[in-house]
């Protein structure tokens, strides 16, 4: 899989992505192939190494999206498919598969369809032509 990692502290050249191996779930997670992904204030933090410090290589990221593709021991099968929210944890959300314990997963309404490709929600800059 692809995923956004930080090898070392700094500005956002630290940030490069790389391929990983898809997460195997554990007891009590279960994997999200994420559609949406949300950047937040404290992933730049943990980029630059404050205000405490985080273990190195990271996959950044606390908060996504998407659709649940697998589950380990003592999660429900019927997971599997689900659309689903995941946040709370801190880091492994710039990926396309993350790896999460079930206490930060909700469940979207079971009539929640992926009906566009994901997209930046960030607004176009001006045009200063």
């Amino acid at each position: 899989m692809l995923a956004v990692q930080i090898r070392r502290h700094g500005g956002p050249e630290e940030l490069v992505v790389g391929e990983r191996a898809d997460p195997v779930p554990a007891a009590g997670q279960v994997v999200v192939r994420n559609r949406w992904i949300g950047v937040n204030y404290v992933d730049l933090q943990h980029r630059e190494g404050r205000p405490y410090p985080v273990q190195l290589p990271l996959i950044p990221g606390t908060e996504a999206a998407g659709t649940v593709v697998a589950v380990g021991p003592g999660a429900d099968r019927d997971l599997v498919g689900a659309p689903v929210a995941h946040f709370g944890h801190l880091a492994g959300a710039y990926a396309e598969l993350t790896a999460v314990p079930l206490e930060f997963v909700v469940p979207l309404p079971g009539t929640h369809r992926w009906t566009s490709p994901p997209r930046s929600r960030w607004p176009a800059p001006p045009d200063t032509s």
